[in-house]
């Protein structure tokens, strides 16, 4: 098998980041979530994220610097992002909510109900542990080993953090696969409203820790 290379991430690659954001947010299922709460086609959602990136908002996963490439014969094959949560003072998912008010202001206010509903899934990120997210490998690339790899880098580059996942509840695979790899579930969070169902991928949200060695 060729050899992954895996190098921080530049503008050339922000077309795949945007893939990999958005095959993460489906997580195997036909719901897109940031579509799905602010009512907004994913073309819109697409278009939104490219212009975050250009704000370069550092301590979220929209900001170019925080993402990671693997590439195969200088094609792209996966990718994912970390940061170091809560390093400007703030966490990152109010950064992420103000953001998206910022960019999509009538949508935000007009789908205030279904914010609402989904804030109950609200995990308490850890501050100062590194954040993982939105490992992602392009379908065509699968079960080659390519996310363990992504997994080995990030403990390699970030050794002295604990290391967070936050992810949904019906991605069982991806979550058998970080806890073979040390990861622990923490927390969990679910929801009996059914209609997280229509807005959410899963009615759980699972935090994962993996603490530095």
């Amino acid at each position: 098998m060729d050899e992954l290379i895996i190098k921080r991430a530049t503008n050339e690659d922000l077309s795949f980041i945007i893939d990999c954001i958005v095959g993460a947010e489906y997580s195997g299922s036909e719901i897109l979530s940031y579509c799905e709460l602010l009512q907004i086609s994913e073309t819109e959602f697409r278009t939104v994220l490219l212009s975050i990136f250009d704000e370069e908002i550092e301590g979220q996963p929209w900001n170019l610097k925080h993402w990671f490439i693997g590439k195969v014969n200088q094609e792209s094959v996966v990718g994912g992002c970390c940061w170091i949560e809560a390093s400007t003072g703030m966490n990152s998912d109010m950064l992420k909510s103000q953001i998206l008010q910022y960019f999509l202001p009538n949508q935000w206010q007009n789908n205030l109900e279904n914010l609402k509903l989904t804030s109950e899934l609200s995990l308490t990120r850890i501050p100062n542990s590194v954040q993982v997210e939105y490992f992602y490998t392009h379908p065509l690339h699968r079960k080659k080993g390519y996310i363990t790899q992504m997994i080995y880098f990030i403990d390699h580059n970030f050794p002295n953090h604990d290391r967070e996942i936050v992810m949904v509840g019906n991605n069982v695979g991806a979550m058998e696969l970080y806890k073979r790899h040390g990861y622990k579930v923490v927390e969990i969070k679910s929801s009996s409203n059914k209609k997280i169902l229509t807005l959410l991928p899963s009615n759980t949200k699972i935090a994962l820790l993996k603490s530095h060695d």
